[in-house]
């Protein structure tokens, strides 16, 4: 789900052996450009499972060229 005020992504649903898992994000950090939920509220059938909160973050170095192959595109 995205927000209609800024398209945010707020919540994902995740199915998992045949349950399905909402994900709801509220905050977020932005660390090195990079956005982070702050908050992860985790529901099935409406009922709270557990919550993630993100306290820190640490973004990896950048990787060097050539480290990955990547594959080329068929034709």
């Amino acid at each position: 789900y995205f927000s209609r005020k800024d398209a945010r992504l707020v919540a994902t649903i995740r199915e998992q052996a045949g349950e399905k898992i909402e994900i709801v994000e509220e905050g977020n950090l932005t660390v090195d450009g990079v956005r982070f939920p702050k908050t992860q509220f985790y529901y099935k059938d409406g009922k709270l499972l557990h919550r993630f909160f993100v306290t820190e973050v640490e973004v990896n170095n950048a990787l060097e060229a050539g480290v990955f192959d990547i594959p080329e595109k068929k034709k």
